[in-house]
Parts: structure tokens; sequence; C-alpha cells
């Protein structure tokens, strides 16, 4: 890795380069945790940490709680440059060979269709995942809808081989300080949840800084950390 002085040679000499504070890293992660104080940090650090650095970004966001990255790709190179946190595989995985990767390496898996819930329960082994289940209420990408949720819910819950079970959303509009779609969000998401004893996570950044009521167990600050605001004005 260049060092500073290194850096600004190059730009002198016309090279492209991008110069990332750490230090700015930090403190948004500061921002962060005093923002949701009673919320564990779950640090977004996917697609190369937003094209940051994967490997540098974590080392500098060392204080999270725990990072959450797409892929098993992703997560290996965390593993491979010494990094222990906690990690979450925010699209899951598929295979029985990445579940044993995933009791390996100590990863965290989301699962978000019948078709993951499927590959968990033929899995035989006898390791205990932390697991995290996805709840579609409105953002229509990824997660089992509000219909199919209990049933879901209900067969993760008999697993042997799941030792804790975490339950999440993603806002689709929480951009939009004025936009009622993520009171909605909430209020499904409550009304599914607030019977379990589960930790539940729903922020992204614009959640965190926008909508307190959305903080509980656990945040997923992702576009702050690094700098860039959530909102169009």
């Amino acid at each position: 890795m260049m060092d500073l002085e290194q850096l600004r040679a190059l730009a002198l000499h016309g090279e492209p380069c991008a110069i990332i504070d750490q230090t700015a890293l930090r403190q948004n992660l500061q921002l962060a945790r005093t923002t949701a104080s009673n919320s564990k940090i779950l640090s977004v650090i996917k697609a190369n940490a937003y094209g940051h650095g994967i490997v540098p970004v974590a080392r500098a966001l060392s204080d999270a709680d725990a990072f959450g990255v797409a892929r098993l790709k992703e997560a290996l190179a965390l593993r491979d440059a010494g990094i222990m946190h906690p990690i979450v595989l925010l699209e899951g995985v598929y295979s029985p060979h990445d579940l044993e990767l995933c009791a390996r390496l100590n990863l965290q898996p989301v699962v978000h269709s019948f078709e993951q819930l499927e590959s968990l329960e033929s899995w035989t082994s006898t390791v205990k995942l932390t697991v995290w289940c996805k709840i579609d209420t409105g953002m229509n990408r990824l997660g089992f809808g509000v219909d199919a949720f209990p049933a879901a819910w209900a067969r993760l819950s008999r697993l042997s081989n799941v030792q804790q079970l975490i339950v999440m959303t993603h806002l689709a509009d929480a951009d939009d300080r004025q936009d009622l779609r993520t009171q909605t969000q909430l209020a499904r998401f409550k009304q599914l949840t607030d019977s379990l004893s589960v930790e539940r996570s729903v922020s992204n950044s614009a959640g965190l800084l926008a909508w307190q009521a959305t903080h509980m167990e656990w945040v997923r600050p992702g576009l702050m950390l690094y700098g860039m605001s959530p909102f169009a004005d």
C-alpha cells in the first residue's frame, strides 16, 4: 500500500489516485454510534467497501460490532486479512458447501427465501449458526413476504443448527423524510416481530439519521460511513 507522499507524487504527475481519510471513516462510525446510542452497529462494507477497499476500511472501522458484506468472497478476504469481527452475508448462501464455510469461518448468513431455508433444513452439521431472517415489508427486493414470514419463522425456529435468530428488513424510501412509506414498513415489521424475543434490525443510513423509531437492536450504516449523505438535500 502506498503512503500519502507517494500518492501525492502520483497526483502531481497526472496519475489518477484516491486518498481515503481513515480518520473521517472512524468519525462517521462514531456519528452512527452517537445517533443510535442504544443500538449495535453492523457496518456495511459490501462492494469492496463501496469502492474504498474492503480490508483497510474494515481495519479503520474496527470499533464496529459486526460487518455486512454481500458475498462469501468478500468475507473470505476479511478472514484472510485476520479480521475476526462477526460478518453477516447479506445475500445469504444457497448450498451445503457454503454453509460449511459459514460454520468454519464464523459467518452469519441472511435467509430471505424458501430455497435458502430448505438448504439450511437439509444441512446436517452439528455446528450452530447465527442466522438473520429478512422480511420484505415494502422494498420488494429480497425477503419473505409479510404473509409468508410466519411460516418461514416457524420452520427456522425448529432448526437445531441455528443458535440465534435475528430479524431484519430494508427501508425503501427512508431518504425521503416526507414519505410515509417508512412508517408503513415499520408498522408492518413491528406487527410481525413485536411478540418475538429476538434482536431486530431496520435502519440503513437514512433510517439511522432521520427515523429514530427504526433504530432497534441493530442499525446498518452504509453510505454515511463513506461521507455520502443519503438525502437529496
